[in-house]
C-alpha cells in the first residue's frame, strides 16, 4: 500500500504515514465491509500513449491539463467525490484526446466529457447536444 502526495517531491510529507498508523483499525473494518462486493462508479477511459498521435490545434494544447501525471478525469472526479473505476460496464468518463478512441458501444454506456472531448466527438458526426463553438470574453468576477 503507498500513502503518500504523488504530485509532490518524495521529502514532502504531510501525515499520511502517522494517519494511517492511526486509522489502520479504521481502515481494516472498512475494507472487510466491501471485501467481495462490485466495484462501481464512472469508468475513466484513459488511453496509453495518446500523445503520439495526438493532433494539437492552436491553442488546444490539452496534454496541459495533466498536472502532476494525473489526468483531469480523475482529478474532476475526486473534487466531486464521484467513485469512479478502471473496468466494467459504468457510464464513461473522457477528456480530451481520449475522446478519439471512443467507440459506438462506449457511448451507449453513458459519457462524461470536457469540450475537447464533445468537439473530438462532433467532428467524427456524433451529435453531443452543441450546435456552433465560440471562443467567450473572460467573464471571471462576474455575477
Amino acid at each position: 500500500k503507498y500513502i503518500g502526495e504523488y504530485t509532490a517531491k518524495s521529502s514532502y510529507e504531510k501525515g499520511y504515514s502517522r494517519l494511517a498508523a492511526v486509522n489502520s483499525e479504521k481502515i481494516e473494518k472498512i475494507s472487510k465491509a466491501f471485501l467481495g462486493t462490485k466495484k462501481v462508479g464512472y469508468k475513466i477511459f484513459e488511453v496509453q500513449n495518446k500523445m503520439q498521435s495526438m493532433e494539437f490545434k492552436g491553442e488546444d494544447i490539452e496534454f496541459l491539463e495533466h498536472g502532476g501525471g494525473i489526468p483531469a478525469s480523475i482529478r474532476t472526479l475526486n473534487d466531486a467525490s464521484m467513485p469512479y473505476t478502471f473496468s466494467g460496464d459504468e457510464p464513461i468518463v473522457a477528456f480530451g484526446d481520449n475522446a478519439r478512441y471512443l467507440t459506438e458501444k462506449d457511448l451507449q454506456k453513458g459519457l462524461i466529457t470536457d469540450i475537447v472531448g464533445a468537439t473530438i466527438l462532433k467532428e467524427k458526426g456524433i451529435d453531443v447536444g452543441f450546435t456552433a463553438l465560440e471562443k467567450c470574453s473572460d467573464v471571471r468576477g462576474i455575477s
